[in-house]
Parts: structure tokens; sequence; C-alpha cells
């Protein structure tokens, strides 16, 4: 037998024959039964002993692989003539094809995390929109405490398909038509942004919603839905598209620069009104007791003198 390079895709379902080995016994004027068997660095493929048929046993994943996307396999034949067995081996070296097994995946910082992409991605922006101009989000939940991108990229590394971001529906119903969504690929890391642009000046009331679609360019079209979160603290002021210092998320319990001085001003003022009014209270405790005494001396001096 001879090694052999072969090349197989992700997508093979398991149970499938990926190719059949054959082993030929230089003895041709003995009719000699040859059977087949594996010594195999992984447990995903198994071999038919008299057929050499090499089977898929367990499925395999392509971007669970890391960098090196072989597998080798080493075949052992061993021939069933009389006296000593004779063998041979052959050593298969399979190359891991990727498929379109998997959609696209926003990302961002901090996002909440299922099998390593944003689960449930969101964003959050204010309610003043103006003509031409990307809207700012933050992300949900504001860990960087700054506006970010809306960024997708394909989860099929191998294949890295084309994505293309369109507006799926926005709650009330019927204003898609008020933005044009544009995409753009990045440079590096196989990723695509999205810019949300409203195609005139007007305000939205609170509760307002974009659920923004990242659709691959294939024929399977697998995409993946984000929400756009229209409030009126975005950014740190009603209606701020991206502007000022606030987290824009509704769910983070800091603070501002201004709103912590706020604060911390209070904290004094408050403090000094509660010790002023401690030092008047022991005061005026202090002056009552005096008084009783002075009385309660003269009542026993009148008393020695009567």
């Amino acid at each position: 037998m001879q090694d052999i390079e072969h090349s197989v895709s992700e997508a093979l379902s398991v149970n499938s024959v990926l190719m059949t080995v054959t082993a030929d016994d230089l003895d041709a004027n003995l009719d000699i039964n040859i059977t087949y068997s594996l010594v195999s660095l992984n447990d995903q493929f198994a071999i038919d002993a008299v057929t050499g048929d090499l089977t898929l046993i367990k499925e395999l994943d392509y971007d669970a692989m890391g960098s090196d996307k072989t597998l080798k396999v080493i075949v052992y034949a061993e021939d069933g003539g009389p006296g000593m067995k004779l063998t041979a081996t052959a050593t298969l070296t399979l190359t891991v094809q990727d498929s379109d097994d998997n959609g696209p995946a926003f990302v961002y910082e901090g996002c909440f995390k299922h099998n390593d992409v944003c689960a449930w991605p969101k964003y959050t922006t204010g309610l003043t929109l103006k003509k031409d101009v990307p809207i700012a989000v933050f992300p949900v939940p504001n860990k960087v405490k700054s506006h970010v991108e809306i960024e997708a990229f394909d989860r099929d590394l191998g294949m890295g398909s084309e994505i293309e971001f369109s507006i799926a529906s926005t709650i009330p119903p019927g204003n898609e038509h008020k933005f044009r969504v544009e995409t753009n690929r990045l440079a590096v890391g196989n990723k695509y942004r999205a810019s949300v642009i409203p195609l005139s000046d007007f305000t939205v009331h609170e509760g307002f919603e974009i659920f923004l679609k990242a659709e691959e360019k294939t024929v399977e079209k697998k995409q993946e839905i984000s929400m756009i979160f229209f409030m009126g603290d975005a950014g740190g002021s009603p209606g701020a598209q991206g502007q000022g210092s606030g987290n824009g998320n509704g769910d983070d319990d800091s603070y501002s620069d201004s709103e912590i001085a706020l604060i911390v001003i209070v904290a004094i003022l408050a403090t000094l009104v509660l010790c002023m009014g401690i030092a008047l209270l022991f005061c005026w405790r202090r002056s009552c007791h005096s008084k009783g005494t002075d009385i309660q001396m003269g009542m026993t001096n009148n008393g020695f003198s009567g």
C-alpha cells in the first residue's frame, strides 16, 4: 500500500464511506484474503475488515480543529496466507474542508456570549435623528462606556462568505423606508460593518426599535438579527446621537462625572447639617441641665433657712 492524501468536507454525514483502501498481495498464484484494520490517532473513522471501506463514525468540525486542518489515519493490512502473516501499512492524510454550516454573528466587546459569539446582540441610541448622519449606537451591556460600530462576521472561518446588512423590521412596523443601510467590508478580520442612516430629520418616541439583519450572500442565506433600541438617555442626554458621557444602556448603575460631583456635594452638606443639629441638641440639653440644678439648690437653701 502507498501513503494517500485526501480531502474531506466537514459536512460529510456520519456513517458515510469516505474511500476504499486496497492492498495487493504479490503472491498472485495464491488465493489469499487480506484483512484491514486501523491504527488511528483519533476515533472518527472505522474500516471494514474485508472490503477496506473507510467510514466516518464521528462528525467533523472544521472550526474546532485549530490551525491544523489535517487528520492522520494509519491503515494496517494483513494477508491470510499459511505460515507467517505478511503485513503492510499506509498513512492516510485527510485534509478537512470547511462548509457553510454556520451563520453570521454580531460581535462587540462585553456582549453576552453563547458558543463564543454574541447572543441576543442589542444596541441603544438616542431619539433625535439627523438626515444622512449614521446613528451612533451603544452596546448592551455597555462595558466600554462609549458608542461602538455595528459589526458582524461569518463564523465559517475557512469560507468567509460575504455579508450584507438590511432592516428586517421596526417597532412600530412600517418605518423601514425611513432609513438606508450601508455595508462595508473591513480590511482586517473578515468583518463587515453596518451604518444605519436616517433619510430625513425626525424624532422617534422612546421604545422605537430597529431589527437589523446580517445575512450571508449565499444560497442558504443564513442570517442573524440584532436590535437597536431608542431611548431618551442614550449617549447621556435625551435624543443625543452618541454625544456625552452617559452609558446609554439603561442597565448600568454607573454615574457620570457631573452626577458624582453633585452626589459628593449633597453628601457633604448633609453631613454638615447633621453635625450642626447634633451640636445644637447637645448645647440645649446642657443648658436645660444647668437650669434644673440651680432651681434645686435654691429650694434646698430655702429649706434650711426655714
